[in-house]
């Protein structure tokens, strides 16, 4: 697996942990590294299938041979591989679940990489603030994984030269020709474009593309090799660009990736936008059901602004607890944070009028006064961290 020989590896690993469930490895060591190496290589290679079959034999090891470690590292990177895979409730309960075995045992400082998968899924959903709270004091020269949700930070942030930043460092410590660079490779392509660097960009999507083609059975990898092609096409206004996009689509399917699918969507209903409006309508409608299915609140803005830039009108979001819509949740909680009228218009691509009209919506519907109040409101209905 780590010189990418993804499927010789993974059959191997197989082997490996079926004669560990059989009873015929006893050194606890030795069964802390199988089951590392292997749910590791199942986040590597997006393989769910894969991890679900084995996560209850690994626990079930785990307790019999009261070794929380084997159980925290499974449920940690089975979190990651359920986070991509959109199927973020469980993911989350996964994740807190290793967080809680990482304390139990002497090698709490390995929770680190549960923290760093929980703040990937907290960025994924669009709740920036928790996601930075979570990375906050952690060096991503010491845990790696941690660079892609904080370069997916910055960018929902604007900050595309930070993105920048953070991804070439990262890039700079593993072979950029690896499986496993692909992903920030992607990354690099976003932040590029939104800085303008197209060439940079296109040399990116490059590598993407060569990785992809090293390895022809990895349907997400040739995946993401056509969506950061069609988005490079998208912005030079050259090549097929919703060609790229609807291989994306395949790719992302085959794989089992509604997340990354609903956001090819999203980006071929731009590509369509004036050749073929209905289609780019259908296909921004069919995005936005997917991220609200999924809880994606950022992407899901993105895509209602361009429904509106169509002329067409979202349906309304799902009814928060209490009295308040899902957008005046959003709202109250980024009042929460401290945010201005227009860092909330910017966040959820809406007017600075509408944001006027969900604060005062907040304010009628919870018998508040001011800002400071809804904010002081916000904070105290905040669930406490687990």
């Amino acid at each position: 697996m780590r010189a990418d020989r993804i499927e010789e590896g993974m059959a191997l690993l197989d082997e490996a942990l079926a004669a560990a469930a059989g009873g015929e490895v006893d050194d606890f060591c030795a069964l802390e590294e199988i089951f590392c190496q292997l749910f590791a290589a199942c986040e590597h290679a997006h393989d769910v299938a894969r991890a679900e079959q084995w996560i209850r034999v690994g626990d079930a090891i785990a307790s019999r041979r009261r070794l929380p470690a084997v159980s925290a590292f499974c449920h940690t990177h089975y979190g990651a591989v359920l986070t991509a895979a959109g199927r973020w409730p469980e993911a989350e309960e996964a994740l807190n679940e290793a967080l809680r075995l990482w304390d139990l045992g002497r090698r709490s400082t390995l929770r680190e990489g549960a923290i760093v998968r929980l703040a990937d899924l907290r960025a994924r959903q669009g709740r920036l603030e928790e996601a930075e709270q979570l990375l906050e004091g952690i060096d991503t020269d010491l845990e790696p994984e941690a660079a892609r949700p904080l370069a997916a930070i910055h960018l929902a942030r604007g900050r595309a030269e930070l993105a920048r930043e953070v991804v070439h460092r990262a890039l700079s410590r593993r072979d950029r020709t690896s499986s496993a660079a692909a992903p920030l490779l992607a990354l690099l392509v976003e932040a590029d474009l939104a800085t303008g660097r197209l060439d940079g960009a296109e040399n990116a999507a490059d590598e993407i593309a060569a990785c992809a083609a090293r390895y022809p059975g990895q349907p997400y990898l040739r995946a993401v090799a056509a969506l950061a092609r069609g988005r490079v096409c998208l912005a030079a206004g050259t090549g097929d660009p919703e060609g790229c996009l609807r291989e994306a689509l395949a790719g992302f399917a085959r794989a089992e990736m509604p997340v990354d699918l609903a956001r090819s969507r999203l980006e071929l209903a731009a590509a369509l936008l004036v050749t073929k409006p209905e289609v780019a309508l259908a296909e921004a409608r069919g995005a936005l059901e997917a991220f609200d299915r999924v809880g994606a609140a950022r992407d899901a803005d993105a895509a209602a602004a361009l429904l509106r830039s169509l002329g067409a009108r979202p349906a309304p979001g799902k009814r928060s607890t209490g009295t308040l819509t899902r957008r005046e949740a959003e709202v109250l909680e980024l009042l929460g944070h401290g945010l201005s009228n227009p860092e909330i218009s910017n966040r959820l691509f809406i007017s600075r009028k509408t944001v006027e009209h969900h604060v005062g919506n907040v304010l009628v519907k919870l018998g508040l006064r001011s800002r400071a109040e809804a904010a002081a409101y916000a904070a105290r209905s905040k669930p406490a961290p687990k």
